[in-house]
């Protein structure tokens, strides 16, 4: 008998252990998943100007020293500046630490910002941009103007066909569902030529 009830025992050890072993593979590959599939990069220019632009920038920007608003969210050092108290607008990988967050999120009309009587407001995904934002480190950007154009890197595709020329072909074939064949490509002589006559029509569509 009691050498039953050890092999029992012994077979529910190994059995939990299996079971162990199971989820921190399962852990470790979802983990791996998401390492390699991070959530949208968040751009300052693209997400968030944009935002401060058009709903905090008339308090909070250049004009504020004249409305007696310390807080200026215009410009790097203003969005990271010291308010006083160790309290700071934006605390970059930290959204629950940031003052900006607790305000826009605030549920009290006298603490959410943009204030009430303003006519603007945040929607959700202005929101969750700008704590996603905050999240990935709160990158800021020069004006888009002062950044030299780059070139962005083609998409990577499981197959290229032969008949893809160029960077919008490419995108438009490999990288969508579309299996259209693009048109063969005109003789540079005929490019040149430009319209015959017969191709001319009136405003009605009819050939001239």
């Amino acid at each position: 008998m009691s050498d039953k009830r050890g092999f029992i025992l012994i077979l529910k050890s190994v059995t939990v252990l299996i079971a162990c072993v199971l989820a921190i593979q399962a852990l470790t590959r979802v983990s791996g998943r998401a390492a390699q599939n991070p959530g949208p990069q968040i751009e300052f220019n693209r997400d968030i100007r944009p935002i401060l632009s058009d709903k905090c920038l008339a308090c909070h920007g250049p004009d504020a020293p004249n409305k007696a608003i310390g807080l200026r969210l215009d410009s790097e050092a203003g969005v990271l500046a010291d308010l006083g108290g160790g309290r700071h607008a934006v605390v970059p990988g930290h959204p629950e630490q940031s003052e900006l967050v607790r305000r826009i999120t605030a549920t009290d009309d006298g603490m959410r910002m943009p204030p009430v009587d303003s006519g603007r407001n945040l929607s959700k995904r202005e929101i969750t941009l700008l704590q996603e934002w905050i999240k990935q480190g709160a990158h800021w950007q020069k004006h888009w103007s002062f950044i030299a154009p780059r070139r962005p890197e083609l998409p990577r595709c499981a197959h290229r066909p032969r008949d893809v020329r160029g960077a919008i072909q490419r995108n438009w074939r490999c990288c969508s569902q579309s299996r259209v064949v693009p048109h063969p490509p005109r003789q540079r002589r005929v490019l040149g030529r430009g319209p015959r006559a017969s191709d001319h029509r009136d405003h009605q569509g009819r050939r001239s």
